[in-house]
């Protein structure tokens, strides 16, 4: 898919390089180029920039949790996102610099590994909210090896899929491209950053209701198990309880986190992704809505970030190292950056 991308690039004049080696030269308006130039660069920017402010955060403050390690490696792979497929795009494409040999077999060669990892990184972060909501105890038993096996095996396994586009890097002429069938890499890359993912997210949520909703059933039945009480006011001289599950004060605010973040990832791929695959079997041309996908596909780098910050703006108030604690009316308080007192709930988060 990078091949793709990269030959109907945003110069004033594009090449669609199809399969059977022909080119189509189309001209755009150069006030669409502008426009998609620095809307790039505003893009760029701004995954550097948040992703950057993740991971000091959560480096200064030596959060320990089990949500705050998943979360610093989806930062990490959204950073190279930013760094390793879109710099040298924005470098190259937005600002006509032409490919020098050394760049291209580098650069080039390694373009889609970004996107793998922050796909995965994705696909990861919903196992693992499975796998606490599913098992609660075997997962707080869990320790550090786990979750760094499986992100290794995240990386890893991005590494592995990169390889053909690794190894067909070709260099002619000051061009950049590969020698493989572009169809087929097309739905190979489709397949692994959209529709298995879609699929595999889609089938660890529906299991997350479903058990959420039967510990809740559960509850309404057997009122001793699994509650804490928070009481909320006093009513004529008596104290009105609300009780919630535990499930529904430790998870469902990360699952509905994770939730907006999956969402962002399928709007901002599945239209560029689906506009590739009709202007591919030439169904459609290559146009200024199609340019405007192009250049937001990557948008969702930099929403990760910020919904992370929007959800948890109190770690900017407080200057202790543990955030969210035990408060003493015996409500948990729970965070992805908690630490501390509260280190034991957050393990099962």
């Amino acid at each position: 898919m990078a091949d793709l991308y990269s030959n109907v690039s945003v110069n004033s004049s594009f090449d669609l390089d199809l399969r059977n080696g022909s080119r189509k030269k189309m001209s755009f308006p150069s006030t669409i180029n502008e426009v998609t130039k620095w809307l790039a660069v505003g893009i760029l920017v701004g995954i550097l920039v948040f992703n950057s402010t993740i991971l000091i955060l959560l480096i200064r403050k030596k959060q320990n949790s089990r949500m705050a390690f998943f979360v610093q490696n989806l930062a990490i792979a959204d950073f190279c996102v930013g760094l390793i497929y879109l710099l040298p795009e924005v470098i190259i494409f937005r600002f006509h610099i032409g490919w020098t040999k050394y760049a291209c077999y580098v650069l080039y060669g390694v373009k889609m590994f970004p996107i793998y990892v922050s796909t995965f990184a994705i696909v990861t972060l919903t196992l693992d909210r499975l796998y606490v909501i599913l098992r609660p105890l075997s997962s707080s038993a869990r320790g550090a090896k786990y979750r760094v096996s499986l992100i290794m095996t995240t990386w890893i396994l991005a590494m592995l899929l990169s390889i053909p586009y690794m190894v067909c890097v070709r260099f002619n002429n000051g061009k950049c491209g590969h020698d493989f069938d572009k169809k087929v890499m097309l739905m190979f890359d489709i397949s692994l950053i959209l529709i298995l993912p879609v699929l595999i997210i889609g089938a660890c949520y529906t299991c997350i209701i479903v058990t959420i909703c039967r510990r809740e059933r559960n509850e309404l039945l057997n009122d001793n198990t699994r509650r804490t009480t928070n009481y909320t006011r006093k009513t004529d001289g008596q104290k009105k309880s609300t009780r919630r599950p535990l499930i529904a004060q430790a998870k469902i605010r990360t699952i509905k986190l994770l939730l907006i973040i999956v969402t962002a990832y399928i709007v901002c791929w599945t239209p560029v992704c689906v506009g590739t695959s009709l202007m591919m079997w030439k169904l459609i041309k290559f146009g200024a809505t199609f340019q405007l996908l192009y250049v937001l596909a990557p948008l969702n780098s930099l929403v990760n970030p910020l919904v992370f910050l929007l959800f948890h703006r109190k770690i900017f108030k407080r200057k202790e190292f543990g955030t969210y604690r035990f408060n003493p009316s015996g409500t948990l308080k729970t965070s992805i950056f908690t630490n501390g007192p509260g280190k034991q709930a957050s393990s099962s988060c």
